[in-house]
């Protein structure tokens, strides 16, 4: 199963091109069931070059130096975009498995910008 990456900003943020990254407005029936874990008022859906959540996790275990380098890429976007958003306000970032958007996340932390990454199989919520 795919990882969903989903961000929750005080301020919107502009959806320009920000490729490796997907920035797009959460669709309306995800953002319901995300209102029950993010209480801010503009729901981002983020993806990394992969179309989900896939790509930000950087030890896959297989692929080939192309790969990693892509992933590589799009994690780094996805740290300055937690940044950006950051540096705006208050901001929540979730991720799980897809189509598990209205369960409880297992974990809460805050955001570290010099540690952090996503892992594959998480169900969290980041505080930045």
């Amino acid at each position: 199963m795919c990882l969903a990456v989903y961000l929750a900003t005080v301020q919107p943020l502009p959806v320009v091109d920000r490729a490796p990254l997907v920035l797009e407005p959460a669709a309306e029936a995800t953002a319901a069931r995300l209102r029950g874990h993010l209480s801010l008022p503009h729901l981002y859906f983020v993806a990394s070059h992969e179309g989900c959540g896939c790509g930000f996790v950087l030890d896959h275990g297989e692929g080939t130096d192309e790969d990693c380098s892509e992933r590589q890429s799009s994690a780094l976007a996805l740290r300055a975009l937690l940044v950006e958003a950051a540096a705006r306000g208050p901001a929540e970032l979730l991720v799980c498995t897809d189509g598990c958007e209205a369960e409880r996340p297992k974990v809460t932390r805050a955001f570290d910008p010099e540690a952090f990454e996503v892992r594959l199989g998480e169900h969290a919520l980041i505080r930045l």
